[in-house]
């Protein structure tokens, strides 16, 4: 990346403030990852290759939008604040509109400063070593590998049967993602594999943020379990054939 478009991702950065509604956005940008279309008046649109998603940043030309959508292959998800949903709908007839409420941490968090057993961070070795697993998960837990972002199990036994990892990273901020091997769901391992990257994330002052689709029962009910509350919404726009059935992944990588 050349450093002019590097220092241009750093002032369309600045001038988005440091919120939930935000995080993915400016994760990327902050980062230098992904690739840039405009800006065009203070619209832009940033596709994520890797992770197959579009952000569309208030209401950049239908052309940016189509180019940048294109870099997936033309199938990527797309994410806009209500606002700026309408607008981004036009070019976007074949994919399907949910809505995805935007959680923070509510009042209570002391319990997750309590220690948690048989949670630890996994190494990056750890990581490649890691067999038998959903395609899905296999893929963001690799992205996240990839960008050094902090990845977490729970073990039953000897096996990480539950991820909880940093899917986005802001200077206050980080997107939490969460899944369990479908056999070990249910037992409590989300929950404690949350608890603890929680708790280390918040020790390093960087507030979770938890996105879940509106008809992802399992990712609102352990939200709340977690002490989370709905703060702000966005909008997911996901093509055809790409409607995971709900589970307990968090849709933080939207």
């Amino acid at each position: 990346m050349k450093r002019e478009e590097r220092d241009l991702m750093k002032e369309l950065a600045a001038a988005l403030p440091d919120v939930p509604r935000w995080v993915e956005v400016r994760s990327l940008l902050l980062a230098g990852h992904g690739e840039l279309f405009g800006p065009d008046g203070e619209g832009f649109a940033l596709c994520d290759p890797d992770d197959e998603l579009v952000i569309v940043v208030r209401k950049p030309d239908h052309t940016l939008i189509r180019q940048a959508l294109a870099r997936t292959g033309g199938m990527g998800s797309v994410l806009a604040t209500p606002e700026d949903a309408d607008h981004a709908a036009r070019v976007l007839p074949d994919h399907r509109r949910v809505r995805a409420v935007i959680h923070q941490l509510g009042a209570g968090t002391e319990r997750l400063l309590e220690p948690v057993d048989g949670v630890r961070l996994l190494e990056p070795a750890e990581l490649e070593g890691l067999r038998d697993l959903p395609p899905e998960l296999a893929s963001w837990l690799r992205l996240a590998a990839d960008r050094r972002y902090l990845t977490a199990a729970a073990f039953a036994g000897d096996r990480p049967v539950s991820f909880c990892c940093v899917a986005a990273l802001t200077e206050t901020l980080w997107d939490v993602a969460i899944d369990t091997l479908p056999e070990y769901r249910r037992r409590g391992h989300a929950v404690r594999c949350s608890s603890y990257m929680i708790r280390h994330m918040l020790e390093r002052d960087r507030w979770p943020v938890w996105g879940a689709e509106e008809d992802n029962r399992a990712s609102l009910a352990l939200a709340a379990r977690l002490g989370f509350v709905p703060e702000d919404e966005l909008v997911v726009f996901r093509s055809g054939g790409r409607y995971p059935p709900a589970g307990e992944t968090s849709p933080a990588k939207i």
